[in-house]
Parts: C-alpha cells; structure tokens; sequence
C-alpha cells in the first residue's frame, strides 16, 4: 500500500467494505462468522487498529472517562445537598423552641437559628416578597416569629402557627414601629414626674384637660407617656384609649386612695406573660423589640427596648433624670449602675 493519507484510507476501507459484501453475496454467505482475508481488508484492519491505539485516541477516551466521572461525582454531591436541605426543613421549626430552655427564650436566640425555620421561609415568602405594595422586612419577619415562639412556651403548648404569619406579622410592625417613633424623639422632650391626677405634664393635659398635643421637641412628659406618645404617633394607641386608663386611675385613686389599685389600670397595656431581666444570669430571658421595660413597677419607671445588644447590654429608650431629661437611647445595666431600682420587668405590648 506504501504510504497512504487520510482521505485514501477512507476510500480504501469503502472499497473493501463493498468487495466484501459483494463476495458475501456471490457465495451465499451472510453469516456474521465469515472473515474476509484479502489483502485489502487485513490493510484496512491494521489501519483501524493503528488509529484505535494511537496516543491521541488513548487521550481522548481517558479525558472522556474524567469528565463522566466529575459530572457523577457532581450530580452526587448536589443531590446530598438537596437531601440535606430537605431534612433540615422538614425538622426545623418555631415548635423545636417551645421549651422551658433558656437559650430558646424569644429574645435569645440567634437569627440563624430562626432562619433555618420552615415558618420563617414560609412567612419570608409570602409577606416580604418585593412583589407586595406594603411588604414587612426581614427584620419584621424575624420578630414575628420570637412573638411566635414566646407565646407558645409561655402557653407551654407546641402547635403549629405556619398558617398564623400574618397575625405575629402585624404585631411585630406595631412593636417596631414604636420603637422607630421613640428614636426620633432621641435628645428632645423634656421629663418631669407625674402627679395624681395624671396631669402634671403637658401630655396629662392633652389626654385629660383639652390641652394642646404636645410637640416634637419640647413639651413635658414622665418617662411611661414617652413611650404612649410613640404608640400615638406611630398608629398604634388611640388617644380614647389612653384617656381610658388615665381615667380609670383617677376614678380608682378617688375610690381607695391607693396608688397600687389605681395603677392596675395601665395593665391593659400588658399582653401575655411578664418578665424578668436578670444582668447577672447569662441564662436570662432577654426583651425583644418592642417590649415594654419596667423598672421596679410602673410609677418607676417605663422604657422600652430596641432589640439591640449593645456591647453585651440591653438597649432601652428612656426619658429620665438619668438621661437629662430628655429622650435617649441607653441600656438596662447602665440605668442600674446608676441606682435605678429592680427587679427589670419586661413584656409584650398589648398594641
């Protein structure tokens, strides 16, 4: 054959392919054991061996090999990661934290622990999708469910509130939107205490006497009005309902003479169960945004928290002496550094 190039090799092995079949047909015999040994076609089975073991063809085959091994290895890997993904939300939930431990109260666990939630996913998507006019916040969603999961352990039952979203939603707006309105009151207002007959402030008279709303900056009110005020101007407390309380207090005080009896009458305030902040315990439940914060007891004095940690203190909005007397962000262990009084009370506003 002497030297032979590529497109004649092609047209040689056509050319013994044809002999071939040919001579098959002449003799009558199709069979798939016939061996044809004419020169032509032992030439044309040395060349297709030559190709088949050339270094070329041996790479060829071994890069194949390693490319259908990594895209296995790959589609094994993604389908371990779906596996997993899929276990964790079908076993992460609000209800794993409806316990009496510590770290699973409201206002100590960490974000991502909520995140991993199957509710958290589920309210995420259907309310803070960007798709919605009014959308809630990440942030929102997050305290929705500590809201969730503070009702649960303190009505010591585990249930399902997947399909509750939007009741813990519109609560956690209340709370921050509150909590928004006292920050912009930071550095104004000014504190006085209150009296009996709750109009020693300009705030008592506005609610009680006819008075004029007080104004963004200056106007007098005792620490507990600082945070009715925000509630006001954010939505959230009509003014008849604070006249309500401000009323059922007098009537109560001019009933018994007792302050303690009188003063029940903010408790509509409360929802759910009170609180204990201890600094000293690692262990202690902590205040979620919104929270109302007492110190000692309602006459004392009344902040509410912001739902930060601010080096490893509680952060508070508080209108006080101790903030001279104007309205500014502090912490609960600051406050008692500088002897307000204890035990520090907490709880869920009733918005």
């Amino acid at each position: 054959m002497g030297n032979v190039n590529a497109s004649e090799e092609v047209e040689n092995l056509q050319s013994v392919n044809n002999v071939s079949v040919n001579e098959q047909e002449q003799s009558g015999n199709t069979s798939s054991n016939f061996i044809d040994n004419s020169p032509e076609a032992i030439e044309a089975r040395r060349l297709q061996e030559s190709a088949d073991s050339s270094e070329e063809t041996v790479e060829l085959q071994q890069l194949q090999e390693s490319a259908t091994a990594h895209d296995s290895s790959q589609m094994s890997e993604t389908q371990n990661m779906v596996g997993l993904e899929s276990e964790e939300s079908l076993t992460s939930s609000l209800q794993d934290f409806s316990n009496d431990k510590p770290e699973h109260a409201a206002g100590n666990i960490s974000d991502a622990a909520i995140k991993a939630t199957s509710e958290y996913g589920k309210w995420a998507a259907a309310f803070a999708n960007y798709v919605l006019i009014n959308r809630y916040t990440e942030e929102e969603v997050l305290l929705a469910c500590r809201l969730a999961i503070r009702e649960m352990r303190a009505d010591q039952v585990c249930r399902d509130v997947s399909e509750e979203g939007e009741t813990y939603l519109e609560q956690a707006r209340k709370q921050g939107v509150v909590v928004d309105e006292a920050a912009d009151f930071e550095g104004d207002l000014e504190w006085s205490a209150q009296s009996i007959g709750l109009n020693n402030t300009e705030f008592g008279k506005w609610i009680l006497e006819g008075g004029p709303e007080p104004n963004q900056t200056s106007s007098v009110l005792n620490c507990w009005e600082l945070v009715l005020y925000s509630a006001f101007k954010g939505g959230v407390l009509a003014k008849s309902r604070i006249a309500a309380i401000y009323q059922g207090f007098n009537a109560d005080f001019a009933a018994t003479g007792n302050v303690d009896t009188a003063v029940q009458n903010f408790d509509v305030l409360r929802s759910g169960s009170e609180y204990i902040y201890d600094k000293d315990d690692p262990d202690s439940p902590k205040p979620i945004k919104g929270d109302l914060v007492i110190f000692k007891d309602f006459p004392t004095h009344v902040t509410i928290a912001t739902g930060n940690i601010v080096g490893g203190k509680v952060e508070i909005m508080s209108l006080w002496t101790q903030n001279n007397k104007a309205t500014f962000k502090t912490t609960i262990e600051d406050l008692l550094a500088g002897g307000a009084k204890s035990p520090v009370k907490f709880f869920t506003p009733n918005w």
